[in-house]
């Protein structure tokens, strides 16, 4: 089935032991993304009122489709996703929506200006996005955009220029950008 491995992995950390597991087509439909899936294992195989450190416990780790999206659209894909539910970091915190979101959102900056997606070391999912700006007063500006500097230079200053932020992205000196906002 198209987005999915099929695969499960279960550990028995108790004893070591690891199986494998096939899903089948019908469980990845009626239980589609990593949510639906980890919410109907935990339903059906942890019993009611089980104390969180028991052995009768089951720990979940999944993926869904939602990983796919972030490899290709990078986290920025959460500005659309933060204005849909009302809560984009806006005018530095004072507001939850911000109208101009689909400028800075990660479906934009797909389309317009991401040129290589990279990842953190051992990460296979290469959410990160290098930025390359080839037009305009910020010509030459590239830099490795993510949510939390987009946020904090874009929606959080009422900023919709990609490439007013892709240039203070790169123009960062070491401190976080996140780190203006809480200073």
């Amino acid at each position: 089935m198209k987005g999915y491995t099929t695969k499960v992995a279960r550990i028995d950390l108790a004893t070591g032991k690891i199986t494998r597991e096939e899903l089948t087509e019908e469980f990845c439909k009626n239980w589609i993304g990593g949510y639906g899936m980890g919410i109907k294992v935990q339903w059906d195989e942890v019993p009611a009122g089980c104390d969180p450190l028991s052995p009768k416990n089951v720990l979940v780790f999944n993926s869904g489709h939602a990983t796919l999206k972030y490899r290709d659209l990078g986290t920025p894909i959460n500005s659309l996703n933060f204005q849909k539910l009302g809560i984009l970091p806006t005018k530095n915190f004072q507001n939850s929506i911000f109208n101009k979101a689909v400028d800075i959102s990660g479906e934009t900056m797909a389309e317009k200006w991401t040129t290589k997606k990279a990842a953190c070391s051992q990460c296979p999912i290469g959410c990160d996005h290098l930025v390359y700006i080839k037009e305009g007063p910020f010509k030459g500006a590239i830099a490795l955009v993510d949510f939390e500097p987009l946020f904090a230079v874009g929606s959080c200053c009422c900023v919709n220029d990609m490439a007013a932020i892709t240039k203070a992205i790169e123009l960062e000196t070491g401190t976080p950008l996140i780190e203006f906002l809480v200073a």
